[in-house]
């Protein structure tokens, strides 16, 4: 299997593409690089380069001793190493939900590493704090019903039952460090005053009908955003990559391989 080890960690990767840009994708809470499965057919790969990870306490990759390893900060951190293990310079990140306050986090903190930016439905930049304590039990322990219906609730068109059961096994698998070092740094999150800092080229996507993070949230992050821009699907849930796959794909190669070329992105 593909891995490398960053910072003691054994970071499970698959790549495609040999040449072009390079893009890192980051999934979202107990998830793993499988995530873009339907997407990476779908990729320009004759003309970019694209990375799928798990990360830390997910998937293949190893499980950090403690909590700490799995925040947002810790994987940050994560994806920088990765990028210099590889040699990627000028990346293009690509992140969903969780992947998405990581995204965010490493565009503030090394904005020398990017390109551009990709966020997909992701976590509200100052947290997830208006969830309620009920709501908070069922995301860090959930019944095996409550798992499912937790998963199910990602989809406002449901994928094939073949494609929902191998989700459904990899959200199953998904450590107790990372659940805990996910959602308390998500709770903890606060980024919203620093988004007018991101200086790269950045594109938001969402869907309408997503009840994980609710539209008012991914318009806000744009928003505050200055270099942005966005694509909003109709009757689209929380993962446009699984339930318009082929529109997806087609933006992120439109954005890697024409806007961040062609399009003038100063700032007035």
């Amino acid at each position: 299997m593909p891995e490398v080890r960053v910072d003691g960690d054994e970071i499970f990767y698959e790549a495609d593409g040999a040449q072009g840009p390079a893009l890192v994708f980051v999934h979202g809470f107990r998830n793993s690089g499988r995530s873009w499965e339907l997407v990476r057919p779908l990729l320009d790969t004759a003309r970019l380069r694209a990375w799928f990870l798990d990360l830390p306490g997910c998937g293949r990759s190893s499980v950090p001793p403690t909590w700490r390893g799995c925040t947002i900060e810790a994987y940050a951190r994560c994806i920088v190493d990765l990028c210099a293990a590889f040699g990627l310079e000028d990346v293009v990140l690509v992140g969903h939900s969780l992947g998405g306050g990581v995204a965010m986090t490493v565009a503030l903190e090394h904005p020398e590493l990017l390109q551009g930016l990709v966020l997909v439905a992701p976590t509200p930049a100052d947290g997830i704090g208006y969830l309620s304590e009920e709501q908070l039990s069922r995301l860090i322990d959930p019944t095996p019903d409550e798992l499912e219906a937790l998963a199910r609730a990602a989809f406002h068109r449901p994928p094939s039952e073949a494609e929902f059961n191998e989700l459904l096994s990899t959200v199953r698998a998904a450590s107790p460090q990372h659940i805990e070092g996910a959602v308390r740094s998500q709770c903890e999150l606060h980024l919203g005053d620093r988004l007018s800092e991101i200086k790269v080229p950045t594109l938001v996507i969402g869907g309408d009908r997503d009840r994980h993070v609710p539209i008012r949230h991914t318009l806000r992050t744009a928003a505050a955003i200055r270099r942005c821009s966005v694509q909003i699907y109709h009757g689209v849930g929380h993962a446009p990559f699984f339930e318009v796959r082929r529109e997806f794909a087609a933006l992120i190669n439109h954005f890697v391989l024409f806007e961040l070329r062609s399009v003038d992105w100063t700032i007035s």
